[in-house]
């Protein structure tokens, strides 16, 4: 068993919080775009009040801005992660065989879950492991370590 506790450091937390407010900010872009189109098609089609909607999108847009509106993601990150060769613990359970790929930033690994399931909460520190290796923690996810830069 590998076992990640404690607290991650404001490092990875900022890293965290870049990669939730980009992500998060390309969603509702994207969905944002589709509300406008629907909403200037209807409207041109049947009726102008209903391009009284567009303030939906516009308002998705406006939020999207404010990296505050992401905070609270930090706590979602567990401060226990176990692994086996069964499955990964933390706040949730997946299973080993659900990990699409294992990203390498450097001082921490951060797991990647093929669709639906979200690999954003699965943050394992790397000075935060209290049992078992790294050599231990690579060689389960052989083939699957994929090494970024910060």
């Amino acid at each position: 068993m590998i076992k990640f506790q404690g607290e991650i450091s404001q490092e990875c937390k900022t890293w965290f919080l870049k990669r939730e407010y980009r992500d998060s900010f390309k969603g509702n872009i994207i969905v944002a775009l589709i509300i406008s189109i629907i909403t200037i098609i209807i409207g041109l089609l049947w009726d102008l009040i209903f391009l009284s909607f567009f303030a939906i999108p516009v308002a998705i847009i406006i939020l999207s801005f404010f990296p505050g509106f992401y905070k609270n993601s930090v706590k979602k990150i567990p401060k226990t992660i176990e692994i086996d060769n069964i499955a990964i613990t933390g706040n949730i359970s997946r299973s080993i065989e659900t990990v699409k790929s294992v990203i390498d930033v450097g001082d921490w690994y951060v797991f990647n879950f093929f669709f639906p399931y979200d690999y954003r909460y699965f943050v394992c520190q790397k000075d935060l492991l209290v049992e078992g290796t790294i050599e231990e923690f690579e060689q389960l996810f052989e083939g699957k370590i994929e090494r970024k830069l910060k």
